[in-house]
Formats: C-alpha cells, sequence, structure tokens
C-alpha cells in the first residue's frame, strides 16, 4: 500500500517537476522570450519560497517537520527533537 502510494507520488512529482520548471526553461532557451523566462523565473521563486515556508514549519500549521516544531519538540523530550532535526535535515 506504501509502495503503491509512494511509487504514484513519485511519478506524478516528476512529471509535474518536467513540466512545470524544466521544460519551462527549455522552451525559454529555444524561443529565447522574455515571458518565458519570466515565466520559469516566477515558478521557481514560488518553489523557493513553498520550501522556504514548510523549513520553518509554523506549528499553528500543523506541519510537523519545520524548524519550530523541533526547537517545541526539543523542550518537551530531547529524542523527538533530534527525530525531527533529522527530519528537517
Amino acid at each position: 500500500s506504501n509502495f503503491v502510494v509512494n511509487s504514484m507520488a513519485t511519478v506524478i512529482g516528476l512529471w509535474v517537476s518536467w513540466n512545470v520548471n524544466y521544460r519551462t526553461l527549455f522552451r525559454a532557451a529555444r524561443i529565447d522570450s522574455v515571458l518565458s523566462y519570466g515565466w520559469f523565473f516566477l515558478n521557481h521563486t514560488a518553489h523557493i519560497g513553498w520550501w522556504c515556508w514548510c523549513a520553518v514549519g509554523v506549528p499553528a500549521l500543523n506541519y510537523p517537520p519545520g524548524f519550530m516544531t523541533m526547537l517545541d519538540a526539543l523542550g518537551v523530550n530531547t529524542f523527538a527533537g533530534v527525530i525531527y532535526a533529522i527530519a528537517f535535515a
């Protein structure tokens, strides 16, 4: 069951990353259009923003693997804090 879900997530993730990130960059290089480059950099900026948001991991939003959640877990249980640190890395 987990293997099937993980396989589907991998296939869908690869397809989405190809179509959203790399294909737009290759198209922009082929066409040499400012709008195509702008679309790529807009998508890339959104990706970096999402990565930073997830890395912070605000506990009020219940997103577990983040830096702030790790600090909260270290105060409660050291072992749990170390596991969160590994997940954060």
